[in-house]
């Protein structure tokens, strides 16, 4: 049996109802990145500091240059998914985090 007759309409995504849409709560992290080895020249620990929205865009970042006890602090007072380690001695070798460390950072159920 052949029903050739039926006529089928398929509603794009163009349509007012059937847009996506997604607005996140607005709210500021911060990720960290940790060099493991010291630099040559200062003798002290490089960090970057990121400052991102919910969208995931870099609002500012800090390249500071710590020492023993502020690199312990920093690791205490972060939580894991905020901080990420590289062994490496210069900051300048790292790249920024990728968007699966970012999500880790702002994710509700890893806070």
């Amino acid at each position: 049996m052949n029903n050739l007759s039926n006529q089928y309409l398929f509603v794009g995504a163009s349509t007012p109802h059937n847009k996506p849409y997604y607005k996140p709560d607005k709210h500021i992290s911060y990720f960290h990145q940790l060099c493991a080895y010291k630099d040559i020249k200062t003798n002290k620990f490089q960090a970057r500091s990121l400052k991102l929205d919910e969208n995931f865009n870099i609002l500012s970042e800090k390249i500071r240059y710590l020492n023993a006890d502020q690199c312990k602090k920093l690791m205490a007072l972060s939580k894991d998914t905020e901080l990420q380690i590289y062994p490496t001695n210069t900051i300048n070798n790292v790249g920024y985090p990728n968007c699966d460390d970012i999500i880790k950072s702002q994710s509700e159920l890893l806070r």
